[in-house]
C-alpha cells in the first residue's frame, strides 16, 4: 500500500502528505513556556476558588475567606506572565541553558 499523496488538480502532479508533527524536547523544556504553564495552573487553580467565593458566605474580619487565596492565585499567575515576559526579552543562548531551566522548573514547582 503506498503512503496518502495529494494531487495538484491543476497539473495532475502527485506531492508527498505533509509530515505528521514531532516531539521536539527543547520546546517542553523551554524556560517561557513552563513560566507560561505555571503561570496558567495557577490561573486556572483561582477559578474554583472564586465559585467557592461567590457560594460560601463566611467571613473572618468582614472579608470573604476565599479573598486571600484567590489573590494569591491571581499574584502568582501575574508573576509567573512577567517572568515569561522577561525570559523572552533574555538572550536565546542563556534561555537555552541548563541552569536557567533548573530555576524555572525549580520555581515552578515550589
Amino acid at each position: 500500500m503506498s503512503s496518502p499523496s495529494f494531487a495538484d488538480t491543476a497539473t495532475g502532479s502527485r506531492a508527498a502528505a505533509p509530515a505528521a508533527p514531532t516531539w521536539d524536547p527543547d520546546a517542553a523544556t523551554d524556560p517561557r513556556r513552563i513560566a507560561l504553564v505555571t503561570a496558567l495552573v495557577f490561573l486556572a487553580a483561582g477559578l474554583p476558588s472564586m465559585v467557592a467565593w461567590t457560594l460560601d458566605e463566611r467571613t473572618i474580619l468582614g472579608a470573604n475567606v476565599w479573598s486571600k487565596p484567590i489573590k494569591f492565585q491571581l499574584s502568582f499567575a501575574l508573576h509567573w506572565l512577567t517572568i515569561a515576559w522577561l525570559l523572552s526579552c533574555t538572550d536565546p543562548a542563556a534561555r537555552a541553558s541548563r541552569g536557567l531551566r533548573r530555576w524555572v522548573l525549580a520555581g515552578g514547582a515550589a
